[in-house]
């Protein structure tokens, strides 16, 4: 992530006069809908699967995995075309946000192989962005629902949930990313935030009484946005942090780092409307990407160093 305001609001500093604004307001989740595959009263089939294809995306060199969606939606034609030209646009957006923030974000929510510890830092992490997104809704003085942050036409999100079937079934040689995968993925994660999410915050005292250890309770945010005061979560104050890989000092406080997405992201803009005329951008990719996955580390990197802010 950073969780789905934050990435809503990146889009929305970058093209919300967009003619495929909500195309692209969907693309800015990049992959995590996936995670929220399931999330559902209805028992949906492969959900492990499903749900790990969207860890996948997040940890691979995603250069290709853009390659061939570019090409996908190259070889469509009207407005199936320009539909999808503008969702890959917008899915290399989560990616510049993902990217710039990430280190951060991790080096103060922690992580584990560990697999005992691994759910306990998954939760952290969570709260961290949740957090952040709480605190950010409030920054940019958003009025707009959660659950009407991703309200895509049914027409257009098929169109895309059928690339990510292919996608699955011809780069990844996969058969349990359906062509209604993507589609349903979306439609829980917009059931989960309906039912989190109130302005009597009358949920979050419900799933905080009874589901207080749930992932669903954590990724819905704090109660109070006056008990995240003491965290300084945009890190505003400079405080030093560290690279999670090889400990190097920084200080940049997430605004920072959110333009620095907005500088990667205008890269996004020059290698798209090169695959808009027809032009090889394999190569681009490559060197926009620099082997670099969604946490901001060379694919494959060891992390090593964290501090907790929140659980200290």
């Amino acid at each position: 992530m950073p969780a789905t305001i934050t990435h809503y609001e990146f889009i929305k500093s970058l093209a919300k006069h967009d003619k495929y604004f909500d195309v692209l307001a969907l693309a800015g989740q990049g992959p995590d809908p996936f995670f929220f595959f399931g999330y559902n009263f209805k028992k949906r089939e492969d959900t492990k699967e499903i749900r790990d294809f969207g860890t996948l995306l997040h940890h691979i060199d995603i250069a290709p995995i853009y390659n061939f969606m570019i090409k996908y939606a190259i070889s469509k034609s009207g407005e199936e075309k320009e539909v999808l030209l503008a969702y890959v646009r917008g899915f290399m957006y989560h990616y510049c946000l993902d990217r710039n923030t990430h280190p951060y974000i991790f080096y103060i929510s922690g992580f584990s192989d560990d697999e005992k510890e691994k759910r306990k830092y998954f939760l952290e992490h969570a709260k961290v962005e949740a957090s952040i997104d709480a605190l950010v809704y409030k920054k940019c003085k958003e009025t707009k629902s959660l659950k009407h942050m991703i309200n895509v036409k049914d027409s257009h999100l098929k169109i895309i949930s059928k690339m990510f079937y292919f996608l699955g079934k011809k780069h990844f040689s996969i058969d349990y990313v359906k062509e209604d995968s993507f589609y349903l993925a979306v439609k829980d994660m917009c059931l989960v935030n309906r039912i989190l999410n109130s302005p009597l915050k009358v949920k979050k005292l419900f799933f905080m009484i009874f589901f207080k250890n749930h992932e669903l309770n954590i990724m819905s945010g704090p109660l109070k946005l006056n008990s995240l005061k003491k965290y300084d979560l945009f890190n505003s104050s400079k405080q030093k942090w560290l690279n999670c890989v090889n400990g190097n000092i920084r200080f940049e406080s997430f605004y920072e780092l959110f333009d620095n997405a907005k500088s990667d992201a205008a890269v996004v803009n020059e290698i798209m409307t090169k695959a808009h005329d027809g032009e090889d951008v394999f190569k681009d990719l490559e060197k926009f990407t620099h082997n670099i996955d969604h946490d901001g580390f060379t694919v494959g990197a060891h992390k090593k160093y964290f501090k907790l802010i929140m659980s200290k």
